[in-house]
């Protein structure tokens, strides 16, 4: 990959535990605009991300269809397309409809698109549904330019799709340890005044 000026994650929600990991991105590649789109709420919660990490809010449109839960992200459509960026990773939730249409779309316009998935079936589509569903995941990733994945058995998962393994990054989905290590002394104490 070339480098990038301009990145867009896009999300169904932020979940809270993503926070430091984009405020890390944000704040240690300060060349690149790094730009997280999604459909939750980041309220007052959120209230301390970094200078420079920017974020927009759009409506999640949820249908229920065939027993599957499909997501459309409306705005978000409209902003990627009317403001395409260099690279775009896709949450690789295969039910967002939106991110379908972006792979599309742009593979036809030749732009970089990569999903972050955790290459994960839930056990409870099976049968014709299954077949379905890896039907249009092996089509979806043969429209991409990779993968980032969260672990070694989600890389497999996506090469039993078909995605070939040299476009497969590993990136382990964790929470943030540093943090987490630096205040041990102070959880520790905190642990035992609770005791």
């Amino acid at each position: 990959m070339h480098a990038c000026d301009r990145v867009v994650i896009v999300q169904r929600y932020i979940p809270h535990y993503r926070i430091p990991l984009f405020q890390r991105l944000a704040a240690e590649n300060q060349d690149i605009l790094i730009e997280v789109l999604h459909g939750g709420d980041l309220g007052k919660r959120y209230a301390n991300l970094p200078e420079g990490f920017v974020n927009r809010q759009y409506r999640n449109i949820i249908i229920r269809l065939f027993g599957y839960t499909i997501v459309l992200q409306a705005g978000v459509l409209i902003n990627v397309l009317l403001n395409p960026p260099e690279l775009l990773i896709l949450e690789g939730t295969f039910g967002v409809l939106t991110n379908i249409l972006l792979i599309f779309l742009r593979s036809i316009r030749n732009e970089k698109t990569i999903y972050w998935t955790a290459g994960w079936d839930n056990p409870l589509v099976s049968g014709k549904r299954h077949w379905l569903k890896s039907k249009i995941i092996a089509q979806l990733l043969k429209l991409s330019d990779g993968a980032i994945v969260y672990g070694s058995e989600a890389s497999r998962y996506l090469v039993r799709h078909g995605l070939a393994q040299d476009k497969i990054w590993i990136a382990q989905n964790t929470i943030d340890v540093e943090r987490i290590a630096a205040e041990h002394d102070h959880w520790g104490t905190q642990g035992n005044l609770i005791k």
